[in-house]
């Protein structure tokens, strides 16, 4: 027996100083380039005490000084967060760019210079995406292969990318024999401690290259940082911190102009760059990448920067590498290897492109602990692609449902108010006028809504979905809800839509509701027993008031 320990003890001695070697002799490799005219380097995605960080924006705008960042992207939770969204400013030399985090029926989206409502964004993801674009803003797909909150509805569209690495999510995701060593590791090296979970993103740079056979979207490298663990309820400690975090992954920007010291207009040129795609993602840990550029030159000279078009085949993919170090570049073009290039130590590397395609870069490390880490990962170009024009059905009602005076009767809760009345229209159709105040029930009851209701039992399955004409006092939204009965069970499902000042037409597919509550998997839609048009704690505030305008509603 005490030969077995013995044995077990050199075993286990073996393994703590190879693991000590790794970890003493892992260094970052030197770059000593400036960043060349335009750029600049940042962090994105970073949690604060807005929400669920465990620190203020006075301590990360210091660590991200410390890390000598330009900008940090803070996206707390909240559909907006409204504290995090007026954040933006500059703070110890750093541009603080205040956004969120959503959390939508299908997983989680970071969303960015987005106008701030007077209401709730919506939960569901089109919808969000929609006014998110509506008003100039950008969004990303966050951890999309999380294991607790995964993102599920792949069919959106319009949208600017998705995280292809998320620090947060690969600490979660990490193996158990990773998450043995992190303690160890953590202690001799953080910087190297947190590299390590990193595994090469293999589920979404597929996912990525999916989304690019239907349009133009960029791939970016997300800290997800929080700098909170916590070790009980009451318990907690800043691990890893957020100038640790910095040091692990950047992005790196390239504006159209110098930044002015105006914080409006310097946060205006990165998110406009962004939402260009003109940025690359860098695991800082590994080695800065400054210096470092990719672009497309056309044959007759013009420079097409990343996340650019071209409809010239014949141009070359021009890398800049002033590294004192060999790097390893593979070439992706429509999701399959176009080009390997292996232990590159030239400056300036140039690669024909005679076909049309979507092409994009990644960079390695080579002869490195972590060279099967994609170091830097470069937007695509999009090489003679001819954009298509998809054209939404124009879809036309087949069965009226309001068709005269009193068709619904209001339901609310009691602290709310509401009215309705009914006049006919020029063209002597039935028109309902719905005005409402939300009020909470009481300081221990936040509950509040108010609905258009209608309760009778229908059979909608030989229809399509929803369509009306409606129009809002302002900008506000509201939700569509039906509910169906199986076995003396009830089923909810719903979905919200956004109404302006003036009439509009608002279609909405059976299959694009959401449900809310209730056992059944698809909608019966041959026993639908009521329906709603209601304004709730959903997408509004208590003490919100408005009216809304409908006519004309039914089914296609």
């Amino acid at each position: 027996m005490k030969k077995l320990f013995k044995i077990i003890f050199i075993i286990l001695l073996c393994l703590l100083v190879i693991q000590l070697y790794l970890i003493l002799s892992f260094h970052k490799e030197k770059n000593d380039n400036p960043l060349p005219p335009l750029y600049l380097k940042g962090a994105y995605h970073v949690h604060s005490l807005f929400s669920d960080g465990g620190g203020d924006i006075h301590e990360i705008t210091r660590a991200a000084s410390q890390a000598n960042l330009d900008f940090v992207i803070l996206t707390d939770h909240g559909r907006p967060n409204f504290k995090s969204s007026n954040t933006t400013q500059y703070l110890n030399n750093i541009l603080l760019i205040g956004a969120s985090e959503f959390s939508l029926y299908s997983g989680h989206m970071t969303a960015i210079g987005y106008k701030i409502p007077e209401y709730i964004y919506p939960p569901e993801p089109q919808e969000a995406i929609n006014e998110i674009m509506r008003d100039k803003g950008i969004c990303f797909i966050s951890h999309p292969f999380d294991s607790k909150i995964p993102w599920s509805d792949w069919n959106i569209e319009n949208f600017n990318g998705i995280e292809i690495l998320n620090s947060y999510d690969s600490a979660k995701n990490a193996s158990l024999l990773k998450t043995a060593l992190l303690p160890l590791r953590y202690l001799f090296s953080p910087v190297y401690a947190l590299t390590s979970l990193f595994p090469y993103p293999q589920k979404e740079m597929k996912q990525w290259d999916l989304f690019l056979t239907k349009g133009h979207y960029f791939g970016i490298y997300a800290l997800d940082a929080h700098a909170k663990l916590s070790l009980s309820k009451s318990y907690r400690v800043k691990i890893p911190s957020y100038l640790t975090m910095f040091k692990i992954l950047t992005l790196y920007i390239k504006t159209d102009h110098t930044l002015r010291n105006n914080t409006h207009s310097d946060a205006a040129a990165i998110i406009s760059a962004l939402r260009a795609g003109n940025f690359f993602s860098v695991i800082e840990s590994l080695a800065s990448a400054n210096g470092f550029e990719n672009y497309y030159l056309q044959k007759d000279g013009q420079k097409i920067e990343m996340g650019g078009s071209s409809h010239q085949t014949g141009g070359s993919l021009v890398f800049i590498l002033p590294f004192p170090f060999a790097t390893d570049i593979i070439i992706i073009k429509d999701g399959t290897l176009y080009k390997k290039i292996i232990h590159n130590t030239q400056k300036q590397l140039s690669v024909q492109i005679n076909e049309p395609g979507v092409y994009r870069s990644e960079l390695f490390i080579s002869q490195n602990h972590f060279s099967y880490l994609p170091w830097i990962t470069a937007n695509p170009f999009f090489i003679d692609i001819q954009k298509i024009n998809k054209k939404e059905p124009d879809s036309k009602m087949t069965k009226k449902l309001f068709n005269a005076e009193n068709y619904f009767h209001i339901e609310k809760n009691k602290q709310s108010t509401a009215q309705q009345n009914y006049e006919q229209t020029e063209e002597n159709k039935w028109q309902v006028n719905f005005n409402f105040h939300l009020k909470e029930e009481s300081q221990h009851d936040k509950n509040f809504w108010t609905a258009l209701a209608r309760r009778e039992n229908m059979d909608f399955s030989a229809y399509h979905g929803f369509i009306m004409e409606a129009k809002g006092i302002k900008r506000m939204r509201f939700s569509l809800q039906f509910r169906t009965s199986h076995n003396h069970i009830e089923t909810i499902y719903q979905h919200t839509f956004l109404l302006e000042q003036q009439w509009q037409k608002i279609t909405i597919p059976f299959d694009n509701f959401y449900q809310i509550s209730g056992t059944e998997q698809k909608s019966n839609l041959q026993n639908i027993t009521s329906f709603f048009i209601l304004i709730n704690a959903d997408t509004a505030f208590p003490e919100s008031s408005g009216t809304i305008n409908i006519k004309k509603f039914g089914l296609y």
